[in-house]
Order: structure tokens, then C-alpha cells, then sequence
């Protein structure tokens, strides 16, 4: 997938800064650098959410290494972890693949120099989205710059998030399931210790979700996408319909219209409507009711 061609189908908004060297900011490289993530895996079932299991990773910085491509990279420990380079001058970090160590390549594994926001279809359909933005709580740190990256395909989500000053904040992992979430929750950087969140919170928002109708992903999409929802705990069932309308209103599909109890879900829509027949390009909405709850995104399907 890393040597794959990319198709530039929609730039939306490009800015690079080449000459703000506190991009480089978003990625520390230092020796002694060290990160520590919450980790959370869970598996679904039809009633929610069916195993959790939680755990602590530290990775640091412990050394450096010239590859056979005669580049300097930081070895980086842990999951995530992997040999990585900073190129100060197209600010982009790039890590050494180990897979394929007699071609001596490299591949992009974050772009420091977007400002805004940049969209493109990969050549096997996948969606990427990168964008610049101001950090919400839920993945670290409240009002930190941070840069997002989402990478989705037909069968996985791939959603990282780096916080300027602290490096990978966040890194959220979706194939079908299991689903997998790495939050940092204390990190020493040159030297400095930093604690920047704690760990319960996280906790009780997995183990007691609140009544939620997350934006779907991918999105935009082409073939497939998921969306997810979750129901709080304050009853022990909801009668829950999930419909898909188009623009003017009119109802496209249904994809779920039963009772479910508490806990947090996940449905595909195919792009099909009620007769099995694929719909058009365009802006959808889909709605989420769950007794006296009710909720509606939209999302842009694009053939």
C-alpha cells in the first residue's frame, strides 16, 4: 500500500509553511525522548461491546543508526515504534521500511508542512485525509495545535493525531474489529516531564458510553462505510432506528429498526437503497433514534 500511486482527486484547502520551523514541533526526535500510552482493544458483539482489555506502552527514543540508504534515523521503541528520520526542509518524518530492506526505501509516515487540510483517493480506493486543527479533549490535550491524519479503506480506519510540543498524542486503529486505541497520558520531552491527562476518564467513557451518533468513516466514501453510535446505560433497552435519507428528505434506507441494549455499535452502508439498488453521487443524511433520543449527520457519498 506504501508504493502504491496516489490519485489527486480534491484539494480543498493547501497551505504549506516551509519556513515555520516550529512544525517541527509536532514530532520531537531527541535521544531520551520517552512517550506513555493508555492502550485500549475490544471486540463487538451484537449486544456491544463484548471484551476490553487495557494496558500501559512506553516507547522512547534510545539511539540512532545510519540505514544502507546512508540517512541518520532515531530507532524508536514500543508500539508505535520503527526508524525514523525528520527532513527539516520539506518538514516530513519519514520512517525506514524494514520490509522491504533491499530496495534501501522510505516512505512519508507524517506531513509536518499542512496548515489546512488535504483530501485524496489512493489508487485502491482508500481515502486520506490530512488536516491541521485545534485538539479536542477526547484525544489528549484540550486546545493544543495538532495535525490529524486519517487514512480509511474499505475494511479498516487508521486515525492519528499529533499534538505540537508532544509528538503522537493519539492513535486509533480499526480492521473489522478488533479496535484498538492508543492514548498518551504522560510523556518526557528534552528532558522535561509532562502528565498531561489521566487515565479514568477514558475508562468510564469506554465502559459507560453516552448516547452518541459518531461521524461516519470513511467520509467522503465510495464503496462502503461505517457508522457508529453508541447508547448510555441509563436503560437497560432502546428501540433503535438508524435510516438513511437523501437531500430532499426522502427515505433511502433503514439499517436498523429494533431493540438493542446498552453499549456502542457499528453498521455499514453500502451505498444501496431499500431495493438493493446503488444510489447516486451526493450529500446523505443519516439519523439515529433511540427513544426520546435523536440525532443526524451527513455524509457525501462519491462514485
Amino acid at each position: 500500500m506504501r508504493n502504491i500511486i496516489l490519485l489527486l482527486v480534491f484539494i480543498p484547502s493547501i497551505l504549506f509553511s516551509q519556513s515555520d520551523s516550529t512544525r517541527l514541533d509536532f514530532y520531537p526526535l531527541q535521544i531520551g525522548n520517552e512517550w506513555t500510552y493508555q492502550s485500549y482493544c475490544w471486540e463487538y458483539s451484537p449486544t456491544g461491546i463484548d471484551t476490553i482489555s487495557i494496558d500501559t506502552v512506553t516507547c522512547s527514543v534510545f539511539g540512532d543508526t545510519i540505514m544502507p540508504n546512508k540517512k541518520k534515523y532515531y530507532y524508536i521503541s514500543g508500539v508505535p515504534g520503527g526508524f525514523r528520520r525528520i527532513d527539516s526542509l520539506s518538514q516530513k518524518v519519514y520512517e525506514y521500511d524494514l520490509a522491504d530492506i533491499i530496495s534501501e526505501d522510505e516512505y512519508v509516515l507524517f506531513d509536518l508542512s499542512i496548515v489546512d487540510s488535504l483530501f485524496w483517493i489512493d489508487g485502491l480506493g482508500n481515502s486520506v485525509e490530512i488536516r491541521s486543527t485545534t485538539e479536542e479533549q477526547q484525544v489528549g490535550y484540550l486546545n493544543e495545535k495538532a495535525i490529524q491524519t486519517i487514512y480509511s479503506g474499505r475494511y479498516f480506519f487508521y486515525y492519528q493525531v499529533l499534538s505540537q510540543g508532544f509528538g503522537l498524542s493519539c492513535l486509533h486503529f480499526t480492521c473489522i474489529p478488533p479496535e484498538e486505541v492508543y492514548i498518551l497520558i504522560k510523556a518526557r520531552i528534552n528532558g522535561i516531564e509532562y502528565q498531561p491527562i489521566t487515565t479514568i476518564d477514558r475508562i468510564e467513557w469506554i465502559a459507560k458510553p453516552e448516547f452518541e451518533l459518531f461521524q461516519n468513516y470513511p467520509n467522503p466514501f465510495n464503496s462502503s462505510t461505517a457508522i457508529k453510535y453508541s447508547l448510555p446505560q441509563e436503560k437497560s433497552s432502546y428501540h433503535v432506528a438508524l435510516k438513511i435519507y437523501d437531500i430532499r428528505g426522502r427515505l433511502v434506507n433503514t439499517l436498523i429498526n429494533q431493540s438493542q441494549t446498552a453499549g456502542i455499535y457499528s453498521l455499514n452502508w453500502d451505498g444501496n437503497d431499500m431495493n438493493g439498488q446503488l444510489v447516486s453521487t451526493g450529500m446523505y443524511y443519516y439519523t439515529l433514534q433511540a427513544d426520546k433520543y435523536k440525532e443526524t449527520n451527513k455524509m457525501l457519498l462519491i462514485h
